[in-house]
């Protein structure tokens, strides 16, 4: 068993041995988000991970832009409710809908935020992936 850690950034991060992973929880607009470290290969990136962390205002502001660009047209196109008179969605009306559920960071360095969708997508999650080099992978919506 691995024991509990305490970081200045993360707070207490405690290991899953079933998944293989750390997990805590931070704030984001005064709201939970859980934290996932995934220590599959190698010793787990507490400080990696705290440096999303320090900021995740940005980055979550950046993964709402890229999940709007990669996922508005879809939804506006082939998941509106038109039986109960649902009307298409603006940009801002979509970013208004997600909430940042997760916060996960892999191995090879990819960040993956994962959100809620206010049912714009009838309940799937909204994964947005941040590769190692900054770059941002088009939004997917899974589950």
């Amino acid at each position: 068993m691995t024991s509990p850690v305490d970081h200045p950034v993360l707070g207490r991060m405690t290991y899953d041995p079933d998944l293989h992973w750390y997990q805590g929880q931070t704030e984001s607009r005064g709201l939970p988000v859980a934290l996932t470290l995934s220590c599959d290969e190698g010793p787990p990136a507490f400080d990696a991970l705290a440096a999303v962390v320090a900021d995740l205002d940005r980055l979550r502001e950046d993964a709402e832009a890229q999940a709007v660009a990669d996922l508005l047209a879809l939804k506006n196109e082939e998941w509106l409710d038109e039986d109960d008179g649902e009307g298409a969605e603006t940009a801002e009306s979509f970013r208004a809908k997600l909430r940042l559920e997760s916060v996960g960071l892999a191995p090879d360095g990819v960040v993956t935020f994962s959100f809620e969708d206010g049912d714009l997508f009838w309940g799937h999650a909204i994964l947005v992936d941040r590769a190692a080099d900054g770059t941002w992978d088009e939004a997917d919506i899974a589950g």
